[in-house]
């Protein structure tokens, strides 16, 4: 038989395909240095190989299969695609090109091999790219130069809420919502598109039902070599749930700096989640002496709030209460099952609550102020968006209560003495004010104490030791004050006390206050003995509380004049002394400044003598207005006018002097 392998194996060696050739029964004759390469075989160890070891199977069974076996069937498709298996035993996939030849009567077969490692590599990446584009949660649009849909994966149909077929071919604008900013929308698109750059566009669209929806499209538009615009491929993102939080938590925060309340925050913040998570209901429960109470709620019924109003803060108080004592979340999937709280479970199967889920609220200094509770229809856990909004609300609950916190140790301080911690006089203002707008049950009576010549003291032991036997006084007089009665250290040495005790109860206080002052203070080894001056006046109907409280500072003011360390009613002939006192006071400043004052003298006699010992110069003061004024009227008044007044009379003393 002639050598076919030796007449063509220098033109098929120069060839760069892998060739080998065959006999019809399936032993490999020949093959080139490219398929010894290909194969893994020595070009002799490729010349004993047979067919039937090389490829897996027949791809195109046939008519010329059935008569030679060994060989893989080929029939009018010139090429077909099968496994090579290599002297390693690796598989290595090929395009098979087969022809028959016939040599001197002798039939052949020529084979060629190509390696199809790459195309299947490329056809690979393609099956998973398709896969992924189907099966990811995001969505996928192919728009063309025109910006009409080409290509749309079943996750953004399915966000829609459309089928697939509808979206192609159909513009950009489909994704939109109709709404009054669509314009805008496009307007940024194509700004964006022209800069040759990918991008990010958030659009507002509608899902199934009309749902309001948030879509964040990546935008990475594709240019041909001629650098026009080829296609643009667009990856969305389902943003509704990030930007209706975003919202929640932008409204939470403007509310804080707007001052509102704390429940009304409380309530507000519930309110939206049970907006952007219908399927349950929140409510918030703060923990007050170790006792629950409602702070905020959106939807919950009222029966179900009145159950856990006034429990304990523990173990006892429910999912909220366990929460709370634990420091840790509480999850009950399902309510029915649950064996602790018996009476609040049959509260909550009333109203067709099936499962409760309770997270701590634990302020910056790891106090646990409250629990956010949310509340299910149906049993089970909550989910991973239930998770994220509780979070986030958990923590701007957190801030609320705070806030509240410092807004009110702030209101403390202002309405508190810092050196007794007794309320102060803005706190006896304000409460003053509450009393006009409900009037207590019995009438409220006003105690002003003063003590008597504070600042010859102040003088004597210094403002420190001051201070300190005022903090003193302040304890005895806390001490000494019973039930409902409230003591308020108004300014320097002045004290007030509001009680609703009978004239007879308040008799006694003011005696046993008196007594109080009356004992000795021993301050730094020093022994300070002091006395004060109490007046009293009892608030009546129809009258304005102010004045009430002026009429205790008249009261002071005559028990003063009857020699301290006593205590006066107020009675309302004090009101015409207290007038009759401003009225001289004022009318002897103005005689004094025009030199209206009189003299008239009295002598003096030595009556074992009978001579004239000296004259007596005696002021008399004719008002045009007041008439004749005695001595006994107006010469109390002088300690009231001012330095300029008081200057002025003594000058006439002075005058009277030099004229004598």
């Amino acid at each position: 038989m002639p050598d076919i392998t030796q007449i063509s194996s220098p033109l098929l060696e120069k060839l760069p395909l892998a060739l080998m050739m065959a006999d019809r029964a399936g032993h490999v004759l020949y093959g080139n240095a490219r398929a010894c390469a290909m194969t893994g075989y020595s070009a002799t160890e490729l010349a004993a190989t047979r067919l039937c070891r090389l490829f897996t199977q027949n791809m195109l069974p046939g008519a010329d299969a059935a008569a030679t076996p060994d060989l893989p069937a080929h029939g009018a498709t010139p090429s077909h695609c099968t496994t090579l298996r290599r002297r390693d035993g690796l598989g290595l996939p090929v395009r098979l090109y087969r022809e028959n030849l016939e040599w001197d009567g002798v039939p052949y077969e020529l084979i060629a091999l190509h390696d199809r490692t790459h195309e299947e590599l490329v056809r690979e990446q393609a099956e998973i790219s398709a896969m992924i584009v189907q099966a990811t949660d995001r969505g996928i649009v192919v728009l063309d130069a025109q910006y009409r849909i080409t290509h749309a994966n079943a996750a953004i149909a399915a966000m829609l809420g459309v089928e697939r077929d509808t979206l192609h071919g159909a513009p950009f604008g489909t994704l939109l919502a109709g709404a009054e900013n669509d314009i805008g929308t496009l307007r940024q698109f194509r700004a964006h598109l022209a800069r040759r750059t990918g991008f990010e566009v958030d659009v507002q669209t509608r899902g199934p039902q009309g749902v309001e929806l948030w879509l964040r499209c990546a935008v990475t538009p594709h240019y041909g070599d001629d650098g026009t615009l080829a296609d643009i491929i667009i990856i969305i993102h389902d943003i509704t749930h990030d930007r209706q939080l975003r919202n929640l938590q932008r409204d939470v925060v403007e509310a804080l700096t707007d001052q509102f309340s704390l429940r009304e925050m409380l309530d507000f913040m519930c309110r939206r989640i049970e907006l952007i998570a219908p399927d349950c209901m929140a409510v918030v429960m703060l923990s007050t002496g170790g006792v629950l109470h409602a702070g905020g709620h959106g939807a919950m019924p009222l029966p179900v709030l009145q159950a856990f109003e006034g429990l304990e803060a523990g173990t006892a108080g429910g999912a909220c209460g366990t929460a709370i004592a634990t420091a840790q979340e509480v999850v009950v999937p399902d309510l029915a099952a649950e064996k602790r709280w018996p009476a609040l479970r049959a509260v909550v199967a009333e109203h067709a609550l099936a499962a409760e889920w309770a997270v701590p609220i634990i302020l910056r200094n790891g106090d646990v102020a409250g629990s956010f509770s949310l509340y299910f229809r149906t049993p089970g856990q909550p989910g991973a968006w239930h998770r994220r909004i509780v979070n986030a609300c958990v923590h701007l609950a957190m801030l609320a209560i705070e806030q509240q916190r410092s807004r009110e140790s702030i209101i403390r301080l202002s309405y508190t003495d810092r050196l007794t911690s007794l309320p102060n006089r803005l706190w006896l203002n304000r409460r003053l004010n509450e009393l006009v707008a409900r009037p207590p049950a019995t009438p409220l009576s006003i105690m002003v104490i003063d003590l008597d010549r504070f600042r010859k003291i102040v003088q004597a032991l210094g403002q420190g030791r001051a201070d300190q036997m005022l903090l003193e006084l302040a304890g005895r007089l806390r001490h000494g004050i019973v039930g409902r009665d409230v003591l308020v250290r108004t300014e320097g040495d002045e004290f007030v006390v509001l009680t609703t005790q009978d004239a007879t109860d308040i008799t006694h206080l003011a005696e046993r206050i008196l007594h109080t002052l009356e004992e000795p203070f021993t301050i730094d080894g020093i022994p300070i003995n002091i006395s004060g001056s109490i007046g009293i006046s009892t608030h009546q109907d129809g009258q304005a509380v102010e004045e009430t409280l002026r009429q205790a500072y008249t009261a002071l003011a005559q028990a003063k004049k009857a020699g301290r360390c006593c205590y006066r009613f107020f009675h309302p002939s004090m009101n015409r002394q207290a007038e009759d006192h401003i009225i001289l006071a004022s009318a002897l400043r103005e005689a004094i400044a025009d030199n209206r004052l009189s003299l008239v003298y009295q002598p003096q006699v030595d009556l074992s003598t009978g001579e004239l010992h000296g004259v007596e110069a005696l002021s008399r003061w004719n008002d045009a207005v007041l008439g004749m004024v005695s001595p006994g009227r107006f010469i109390p008044t002088i300690v009231w006018p001012d330095s300029r007044g008081t200057h002025r009379f003594k000058n006439v003393i002075h005058r009277m002097q030099t004229i004598l």
